[in-house]
């Protein structure tokens, strides 16, 4: 019983964790960047009048961050099938962001649930839905120094997706779809401090799909069979919202849409139908800074 509530427990406790987390030795500390001015301790964020941006200013600029994510998944397949519902996960991500310098991340996201919908003969469909992907990036990061201190990290990057869609009772076959693929993406990301404690910023992403397939297996009348899918452009949008309680901590509330496509492809024995995927969540991130 213990383990099943550990996770929970460390998702309930890591707020009070990071208010409890001691700050770096000021010697650490690179004040170059807040117009010149010295501060002879390290103080609060909230207490740092005119010092916006006051982590990714005088930190170090590595960042490590983790938490849940929840999302609300529209899937729609060329004639007429339909599926929709939640999946729950997580994503953890470590990234070099500082001023006027290069910019580096690396990402892996995962989730799970059930979805349920319709054939395009209206036959009841239900299954397990699984979603993961790992991704890397490399760009540099644009900062004002003085008013909003507005941040824009242009990237490009790459990375690997899985999709798995095993269907299960009462949908009529429990067949098991495999889709699988590698892409090249380009994005930015951007920030605006409104005050010390608290930034806003919009993140964009486009990827392109890099040799997609999808397995097919546990159809009772044929093997298990490999077929191409079309490459096409897939996209995501952030809306992050950062809270600063600690000068090296941050809770991030991060709303996202994501749409995918997977293109039509003839194959044998099964014809890739073209697909389309709508994508709504909310990302909650726990950030330490070093």
């Amino acid at each position: 019983m213990l383990n099943r509530l550990k996770p929970l427990l460390l998702l309930i406790l890591s707020p009070l964790l990071f208010s409890m987390a001691p700050p770096p030795p000021c010697e650490n500390v690179d004040y170059s960047c807040c117009g010149g001015e010295h501060i002879p301790y390290c103080p609060d964020p909230c207490d740092c009048p005119g010092v916006y941006g006051y982590p990714v200013c005088l930190w170090g600029g590595h960042r490590f961050s983790f938490g849940p994510q929840v999302y609300y998944l529209q899937r729609k397949r060329e004639g007429g099938t339909f599926q929709r519902g939640w999946l729950y996960g997580g994503q953890i991500c470590y990234e070099y962001l500082k001023r006027n310098t290069f910019y580096w991340g690396a990402e892996v996201n995962v989730a799970t649930g059930r979805i349920s919908g319709h054939s395009s003969s209206k036959h009841i469909l239900k299954s397990v839905f699984t979603d993961a992907n790992a991704e890397v990036r490399i760009g540099y990061t644009f900062q004002r120094e003085t008013g909003y201190r507005f941040l824009l990290t242009p990237y490009i990057g790459g990375g690997a997706a899985l999709e798995t869609n095993n269907f299960v009772h009462p949908s009529p076959l429990h067949i098991h779809f495999r889709l699988y693929y590698g892409y090249v993406c380009a994005g930015f990301l951007s920030q605006m401090s409104f005050n010390n404690c608290f930034d806003a910023g919009l993140n964009f992403k486009t990827k392109y799909m890099v040799e997609a397939k999808n397995r097919v297996s546990h159809d009772p009348s044929f093997e298990s069979s490999t077929a191409l899918v079309g490459n096409e452009f897939l996209y995501k949008v952030e809306l992050p919202l950062t809270y600063r309680p600690r000068p090296n901590g941050m809770v991030s509330f991060v709303p996202f849409y994501e749409f995918r496509h997977y293109g039509a492809h003839a194959g044998f024995p099964f014809d890739f139908h073209d697909t389309k995927l709508n994508i709504y969540g909310l990302l909650l991130k726990f950030i330490y800074l070093f």
